[in-house]
């Protein structure tokens, strides 16, 4: 005869468990067939447990403290503006002079900063006259052309040489100095900022942002203008440019508009607008 299994016992532990597989819901499962079948078996309980998400050490803790703090500050330039990625995160606080403002104090030496636009993708065009605290002044000149990167200056000791920019540097004495000086006061650089100016990334202009006897000034010349017209300083910087890259002349654009709207939808093209406040740039937005 076959064997028979005894029934359990009311109350004992088989029984318990015969009871909590018939209670248990059972789940509809896809045959091979085709057909729906029901699930024989014990469900597990697992409790609450939930599967362990990733350990953040210490360190990893201060990783990641380190990074929000150097993003938040890595929208105030602080030095090697020429740097592909300093350019692209501090921008528009080169521009503003944030630095020059910050140190502009009454007997710091003069500290004159001034930047050519000519097409943002086209040529930019970076000049530093710093006072040297004898009466005369260091200069420096800083060019880049176009977008792309120059792979005649590719090297592999320094990858980042063909995204660099071109630069000269320069002694200025006591004459040449003040001769620069009357050349930005004759452009009007001292005056009232004209308050309300925008300027897109697409045009041709000039921006200063100058600091002159502890006082700080940010203005700006947009070509095509009678201020622009009557210009004096660029022939004074451009004398002394040992960089061999022509200024990239001066052309009204038009239609900016329609320009940003037929884009290729594929581009990388940083399209922006900066205005000129009273105290300096107003509305602006991180260079990304």
């Amino acid at each position: 005869m076959p064997h028979r299994r005894p029934a359990a016992r009311p109350g004992g532990p088989r029984a318990r468990r015969e009871r909590a597989v018939a209670a248990a819901p059972r789940a509809p499962v896809a045959g091979h067939d085709g057909t729906l079948r029901r699930f024989k078996g014990v469900r597990r309980r697992l409790g609450s447990a939930r599967r362990p998400g990733p350990v953040i050490t210490p360190l990893g803790r201060g990783l990641r403290l380190a990074l929000v703090v150097a993003l938040m500050a890595g929208c105030t330039y602080r030095g090697e503006i020429d740097q592909p990625i300093t350019i692209k995160l501090t921008w528009f606080s080169y521009l503003n002079g944030d630095d020059i403002r910050a140190a502009c104090l009454p007997g710091t030496p003069p500290y004159y900063r001034l930047v050519y636009n000519g097409n943002y993708e086209e040529q930019l065009r970076l000049y530093e006259v710093v006072g040297d605290g004898a009466g005369g002044a260091y200069y420096k000149a800083r060019v880049h052309s176009g977008r792309g990167l120059d792979l005649s200056r590719l090297s592999f000791a320094d990858p980042q040489a063909m995204a660099r920019w071109t630069t000269s540097q320069a002694r200025l004495g006591p004459a040449e100095l003040a001769a620069f000086e009357a050349a930005l006061e004759a452009s009007g650089a001292f005056e009232a900022p004209p308050d309300g100016l925008r300027l897109a990334s697409e045009q041709f202009y000039w921006i200063a942002a100058l600091c002159r006897a502890g006082r700080f000034r940010l203005t700006a010349w947009l070509y095509p203008s009678a201020r622009f017209a009557g210009l004096r300083f660029p022939q004074a910087l451009l004398q002394r440019d040992g960089t061999g890259i022509a200024l990239n002349p001066p052309r009204e654009v038009l239609g900016i508009e329609r320009v940003r709207r037929t884009s290729p939808p594929d581009t990388v093209s940083p399209h922006f607008d900066i205005q000129i406040g009273k105290d300096g740039l107003v509305g602006h937005h991180p260079l990304l």
